[in-house]
């Protein structure tokens, strides 16, 4: 039985990463602290408020800081922004410190916000809910920035492409 199951879960993360999907730095401030994290985990609920749901691994150290703060920004990512993705994807040695530090951040707002981002939405986390290995953040948005001439970064495949 034990075989099925990790067959099962195998094969699911196999399907997941052909489901391809925009690439977001999600960050927070505030008493708890600083942090952004890479993610792909993040899709509209609705629009009447408008609403996003985001999902954070629970072992993340991150985790329990969105959760203090209360409050997200989440950055979408343009085509050029594969260096800050990996950046903020915990597979480098950058120190959350270096991660802000780059020109590329705006720090005048209420969240860090990315410079040139597709998109930047701000907004309060009204509710999480605890599901398997993660936590999934509802996110009302209060605040948006759109960048004129968007493109994006998606990840597909365990890979980042660029869409223009």
């Amino acid at each position: 039985m034990q075989d099925m199951y990790e067959a099962l879960q195998k094969q699911f993360r196999e399907s997941m990463a052909r489901l391809g999907s925009s690439v977001c730095i999600v960050t927070t401030k505030g008493d708890a602290g600083l942090c952004g994290m890479t993610v792909s985990a993040v899709c509209s609920v609705t629009d009447t408020p408008a609403t996003v749901m985001v999902c954070i691994n629970r072992k993340s150290a991150m985790n329990a800081v969105f959760k203090a703060n209360g409050h997200m920004g989440i950055n979408v990512l343009n085509a050029q922004q594969k260096d800050v993705a990996m950046q903020f994807s915990g597979k480098t040695d950058f120190t959350m410190e270096q991660r802000f530090a780059s020109d590329d951040w705006e720090h005048s707002t209420r969240l860090p916000r990315l410079k040139n981002a597709a998109a930047t939405l701000n907004g309060d986390i009204i509710q999480t809910v605890e599901m398997g290995t993660h936590t999934i953040f509802f996110v009302t948005i209060a605040r948006i920035y759109l960048d004129e001439n968007p493109s994006a970064l998606v990840y597909f495949n365990r890979q980042f492409h660029e869409l223009a």
